[in-house]
């Protein structure tokens, strides 16, 4: 077994390497009138979900095929999507008519729907799973805390929170239901900690040395990304496995930040530089790299932050476009041949990973 486990790593080193190297043609998302298309989320089949607007009015938008379509309102004027499923429902918040945010759900020929909230008026869904299960936030009876949510057909879970919080949001789930997210402390200020929940049962994920840690998304080997405070105070990206808090780095600044992990191990996010803020992606075997050194040259692009990375490697975020300095949301495309690495890079690390549990 242990000379299987060799031969997977050093299969999983190589493939690794190869998407890490390849170059990511990248597609402008375009401008939903005046404004910009800010991606948050892409599923299985490209379809991204975001949104796009002024300052102090939003809309939901779906992009599929370049084509962009608004996913419509609650009877309000501000609404976000944040997440998508490989079906296309797509959840996020919409204002309603008296003006509280409302968490909803999207599904095509049905809209955009009110799933409710733990008893106060405000709620917002942040992730769903192709099960359907969504979570997020919501005040509960009383307005007094937000509680992370589990919205399950017509049922909906309050989740807690750590012990001696008062407050919590999940911001992700993956296939098998384990939901990641932040508990903040009774005491406020700057102490909170990244939590995983599974069976009614919220664990502390720790911190990097500091007083802050954030989840936002875990994948089906139940690895984790957000960000956590350093023993400095600087926020920097981690992956969390097995129990072990591991720093990615920065790309040469003091501050990093894990947005998404596919299965296959890919992180994607943001770090500051010298001077700046780049997109990154993070493997386990190159490290934390620019995002933009990964694009052709001749791209015109400064790829300034990436927010989501599906299961075939497509990356999905925000970046200049043209030498210009206003945010346009951006698709990058992993050069043909890419997708079936890591579709293979897949099945090799979930089989190594299933060794290393029980060797």
């Amino acid at each position: 077994m242990a000379t299987l486990l060799v031969v997977l790593a050093a299969w999983c080193g190589t493939m690794s390497g190869a998407w890490a190297d390849a170059l990511y043609p990248v597609t402008d998302l375009g401008p939903v009138g005046s404004s910009t298309f800010y991606p948050y989320a892409i599923n299985s089949w490209e379809q991204i979900v975001g949104y796009a607007g002024g300052a102090h009015s939003k809309g939901a938008y779906l992009w599929e095929d370049g084509s962009i379509t608004g996913l419509g309102n609650l009877g309000g004027y501000d609404d976000r999507a944040y997440g998508i499923n490989s079906s296309g429902q797509a959840v996020g918040k919409a204002k309603n008519g008296d003006g509280n945010y409302r968490a909803f759900l999207w599904e095509d020929g049905e809209g955009m729907q009110d799933i409710g909230t733990l008893g106060g008026d405000d709620a917002a869904a942040l992730a769903i799973n192709d099960a359907g299960r969504i979570v997020g936030d919501s005040y509960i009876t009383g307005n007094t805390y937000w509680h992370a949510c589990l919205w399950e057909g017509t049922t909906k879970k309050d989740l807690g929170t750590l012990a001696g919080g008062n407050t919590s949001t999940a911001f992700g789930v993956n296939q098998a239901g384990q939901i990641v997210g932040e508990s903040k402390y009774a005491g406020g200020g700057d102490y909170s900690r990244a939590f995983l929940w599974e069976d009614d049962t919220m664990t502390d994920l720790g911190t990097l040395g500091g007083t802050v840690s954030r989840a936002y998304e875990i994948n089906a080997h139940q690895q984790v990304v957000g960000y956590s405070s350093v023993g400095t105070g600087a926020l920097h990206a981690f992956l969390w496995d097995a129990g072990e808090m591991t720093d990615l780095g920065t790309l040469g600044g003091t501050t990093s930040i894990a947005f998404s992990i596919n299965d296959a191990g890919q992180v994607v996010g943001y770090s500051y530089k010298a001077v700046g803020a780049a997109a990154f992606i993070w493997d386990s075997t190159n490290g934390m790299r620019e995002l933009n050194d990964l694009i052709p040259e001749d791209s015109g692009w400064t790829l300034n932050n990436a927010r989501a990375i599906s299961e075939s490697g497509y990356i999905v975020g925000w970046g200049w476009s043209g030498g210009g300095s206003e945010d346009h949301g951006f698709l990058a495309t992993p050069e043909p041949g890419t997708t079936a690495l890591v579709l293979l890079g897949l099945g090799l690390s979930a089989l190594a990973a299933k060794l290393r549990r029980h060797r």
